[in-house]
């Protein structure tokens, strides 16, 4: 949506008189003084002239404070040029992203990787009663053939407690996870296993990345790719021939 795209959406203001910018400790008291909640991780310079970016921790948002510490802004930051609107924010987000993905342990996940060599990764945060994750799974053997190693993390939608979130802590924790996924994203029966498994640290992942549904995909650069492509769209959107 074009306003949305250009502006940054005002959601509070911090009613504290100060004149000029009094440095990022001032300001984070002054901050956690008026929303405690916030969780602020630090406070550093923006890409705009008397703004300055709010970084929450363990969470990709971000939100923007005036050098006053005055007032408050959620939203995204959109450089204007000549080629169009530029995210910035996404920007920050992509390198984020990309951090945290390659600090991930590939023995924690459950991966597909092509016989004839990988060309791109894809991580995907998967839930296996999703229909479009069952959908996604039934391309497998194309993606790999294409180059695309999948790298499935797990991200049961209703969180812990629920059958799916059981079903899958019961697949990281098979013998076969690659067999036992194939198995529950066909609609068998999966063998009731518990361990120490990572489930629950890349659900929470998951959760931070304010993704809206499964599957969701990033690639090794961080990139996000919503929702379920075809293969050919998939390889396209990766850059591969």
């Amino acid at each position: 949506m074009i306003d949305q795209a250009i502006s940054i959406v005002l959601v509070s203001a911090v009613a504290l008189p100060m004149a000029a910018w009094c440095g990022e400790t001032t300001v984070l008291r002054k901050l956690t003084e008026a929303a405690p909640h916030l969780n602020i991780a630090h406070i550093s310079g923006s890409p705009v002239a008397g703004i300055h970016e709010v970084e929450i921790k363990e969470d990709l948002s971000r939100l923007y404070v005036t050098e006053d510490g005055n007032f408050l802004f959620a939203g995204d930051v959109y450089a204007v040029s000549t080629d169009g609107l530029v995210n910035l924010t996404e920007r920050r987000r992509t390198d984020q992203r990309r951090e945290l993905l390659g600090n991930l342990v590939s023995e924690d996940m459950i991966v597909f990787a092509p016989k004839a060599g990988t060309e791109e990764i894809v991580y995907v945060f998967t839930d296996v009663d999703c229909g479009f994750c069952r959908k996604l799974h039934q391309d497998i053997d194309q993606l790999n053939g294409l180059g695309i190693e999948v790298r499935y993390l797990a991200f049961p939608r209703g969180g812990p407690g629920t059958p799916t979130y059981d079903k899958m802590v019961s697949i990281w924790c098979a013998d076969e996870p690659r067999e036992a996924i194939t198995a529950a994203k066909l609609g068998e029966t999966v063998a009731d296993v518990s361990c120490d498994s990572p489930v629950p640290e890349q659900y929470a992942l998951g959760r931070s990345l304010h993704f809206g549904g499964t599957p969701t995909m990033f690639t090794e650069r961080g990139e996000l790719i919503a929702g379920y492509l075809v293969p050919d769209e998939l390889a396209r959107q990766l850059g591969l021939p």
